[in-house]
């Protein structure tokens, strides 16, 4: 009896994103590229093992609506082009989008493809034409602050990310609620002087942050090739799964980074919380701090390190 309910109970999930996926292509360009029917079942990819996005919880709105406030895309890439990169995770349900230009708020657009559509990433031109259907303005995004650090740059042309010195803009932020669910997200534009098309950790799931509402969450700023070749986030989650405190499974995440890696030429933190509000954070170097409200006191704590 209750696999016949959780099968009538998935059907009917299943119909219901599918019209509103249907409903999507009617008033979309953007029509899918594999199926000439947007409302064709598909069971492999939406079956009982495999939870459709449905709506999130409330504590998603915590930090889509700080990192709304915060976002403010200043690094460029060597071309001087803004590249927004960000990802947005509702307990067990993560979604990203990479490669995303002239829309001053990816974090927004990436809590409506959560919504609105059934997948999980959208990149470069279809990630902007959504953004523009849905709604968000195309801007010019390039200030004269950003515009005069570019051509003073073009002087040497030299890629060479400096150890805690503000080139990038990254940005990870981690929720729990009374009721023990998580949610996090994490948006940046990358670092400064990148080249065309780099992709970090940030969009990446379970490198630049990691949520699994059993046990924790985790997030990462710094050098996100280093992150990239350790998916970092998803290691301190495990870990945290098989009994580490989050302040343990951060040191280990950088000791991954630190045995194989130049990490005396590089900054990475680690930001990790689990079910029980208990919180950690590591870095390679130090000076990486980060921002925590707990009860009903904010504060700012500075991590430990590697190197001292």
């Amino acid at each position: 009896m209750i696999q016949s309910v959780k099968k009538h109970e998935n059907n009917t999930i299943q119909a219901n994103k599918q019209k509103r996926l249907a409903k999507f292509y009617k008033n979309s360009k953007n029509k899918p590229n594999n199926v000439d029917n947007p409302i064709k079942p598909v069971t492999r990819v939406y079956g009982e093992t495999s939870p459709l996005p449905i709506k999130p919880k409330p504590i998603i709105n915590v930090p889509t609506i700080h990192l709304d406030v915060m976002e403010k895309p200043e690094p460029a890439n060597n071309n001087n082009i803004f590249e927004l990169f960000c990802k947005i995770s509702p307990e067990n349900i993560t979604v990203k989008f990479d490669f995303l230009q002239h829309i001053k708020h990816p974090i927004s657009v990436a809590r409506k493809v959560m919504d609105e559509t059934p997948h999980v990433m959208l990149s470069g031109e279809g990630a902007l034409q959504f953004a523009l259907e849905q709604g968000f303005p195309k801007e010019d995004l390039l200030t004269e602050k950003a515009e005069k650090r570019w051509k003073e740059w073009l002087k040497e042309s030299e890629y060479k990310p400096i150890i805690n010195v503000e080139n990038h803009d990254t940005i990870g932020l981690l929720a729990l609620d009374k009721k023990g669910d998580i949610s996090g997200a994490c948006t940046t534009s990358g670092l400064s002087w990148k080249m065309h098309g780099r992709v970090g950790d940030s969009p990446v799931i379970g490198a630049g942050m990691y949520v699994d509402n059993e046990v924790g969450g985790c997030c990462a700023t710094g050098v996100g090739e280093a992150v990239l070749k350790t998916l970092g986030s998803f290691l301190i989650v495990e870990l945290m799964r098989q009994g580490a405190s989050p302040q343990e499974a951060c040191e280990e995440g950088i000791a991954r980074i630190v045995k194989n890696q130049n990490y005396k030429d590089m900054q990475i933190g680690y930001l990790a919380i689990n079910k029980k509000g208990e919180h950690g954070a590591y870095a390679v170097h130090p000076w990486f701090n980060y921002a925590l409200h707990q009860g009903g006191e904010n504060r700012m704590i500075d991590s430990l390190s590697y190197l001292k």
